[in-house]
């Protein structure tokens, strides 16, 4: 099946769902580019199959994957957070970009989440993604992987210091909609972030970065194009991948503060097992009304979820058979949970079962 059958529409989708801050910053949905005449057309592809809906400034990058050159990836994480599904859809691009020649660089936003970690924590902190990321993706983070926090590295540090000399007080307030009651530290959390998205032009001076994003950090992405100008430094590639609908509907997202929304990727199989049954489906009231006008597969939680856990052909397969109106939701998430849940930690049950047999 091509692309355009259903990655473009999501990638639509999410457009739409975005269109005021596609307009006010100027962003271009990849799905809107991909008969662009510049030979990257399978690479804007690839991306929207990795769940990336619109990249900004993308050329350094499709230039150094071509090139076979070697490019930063920085990470962004919070210290002591809980690994969830919205992560995998993270390790399933930094697994790709990683095999095209890119770098990791995690930045620990200790200053943001009000906590300082030290080098035993940031140790602690990588071991649990990396142990989650080999699980999930089958890749091993290399050896020169950077991880740092932004509160103790003196050098990121500094830099934020020269960072905040060329930020403007008024234009933070523009831009953020924000009025004078904001306070010192969320100014100092714009300046830190601004930073260390900038921190990896400043490690590798000769490499292109790419930030893997949200659109909930196109503010501060705004706010890092003004003051790389000012510096004189390459402005980064920004990858904004698609957030994860809650299990419970379409219309919310997975948040680690309701565990009912998503999934933690220390669950067991047993407990996984029984969110996705439940979890929100695109069907039609009977089986019969979707076995004549089919499914809708972006309206169900069910199929983004399963997205993000396997396969782009196992993907397009299950997408096939929802709108054909071949299976009903119950069977389709009977088919694919064994597949989606395979990766997740056995249950004490299964393990103990395991042992004996």
């Amino acid at each position: 099946m091509s692309i355009e059958n259903w990655s473009v529409q999501v990638s639509k989708q999410v457009a739409e769902n975005v269109k005021d801050k596609i307009g006010q910053f100027g962003l271009v949905p990849l799905c809107d580019e991909l008969d662009k005449n510049d030979g990257f057309c399978n690479l804007r592809e690839d991306f929207l199959r990795l769940g990336v809906w619109c990249l900004y400034n993308p050329e350094p990058i499709f230039k150094a994957v071509r090139d076979k050159e070697p490019f930063s990836i920085l990470i962004g994480m919070r210290p002591a957070q809980k690994l969830h599904l919205g992560h995998l859809t993270l390790m399933k691009e930094l697994s790709w970009l990683q095999s095209k020649g890119g770098q990791p660089v995690f930045i620990f936003a200790s200053y943001e989440a009000g906590e300082t970690i030290d080098q035993e924590g940031l140790q602690k902190n990588l071991a649990l993604f990396s142990e989650n990321y080999t699980r999930f993706t089958g890749s091993i983070l290399p050896e020169e992987t950077i991880f740092l926090s932004d509160r103790e590295d003196k050098n990121l540090r500094l830099f934020e210091d020269c960072v905040s000399r060329h930020l403007r007080l008024n234009k933070i307030l523009q831009l953020y909609g924000w009025n004078g009651q904001v306070s010192l530290a969320d100014i100092r959390v714009v300046s830190m972030t601004v930073a260390a998205f900038l921190y990896p032009s400043i490690l590798f001076p000769q490499r292109p970065a790419i930030v893997l994003s949200d659109i909930n950090q196109v503010t501060h992405a705004e706010m890092t194009k003004i003051v790389s100008r000012k510096l004189n430094l390459p402005t980064p590639t920004y990858s904004y991948r698609m957030l994860l609908p809650s299990l419970e509907g379409i219309n919310r997202r997975m948040s680690i503060g309701d565990p009912k929304s998503t999934v933690f990727l220390t669950e067991n199989r047993d407990q996984v097992s029984r969110k996705m049954m439940r979890s929100f489906s695109g069907g039609r009231k009977t089986i019969m009304e979707q076995k004549v006008l089919g499914g809708d597969p972006f309206r169900c939680s069910f199929f983004k979820i399963a997205n993000a856990l396997t396969g782009y052909q196992e993907s397009t397969d299950t997408y096939n058979e929802c709108v054909s109106g071949s299976i009903s939701c119950r069977d389709c998430k009977l088919k694919h949970l064994s597949k989606i849940v395979g990766k997740f930690p056995m249950s004490d049950k299964d393990l103990k079962f395991d042992e004996h047999h």
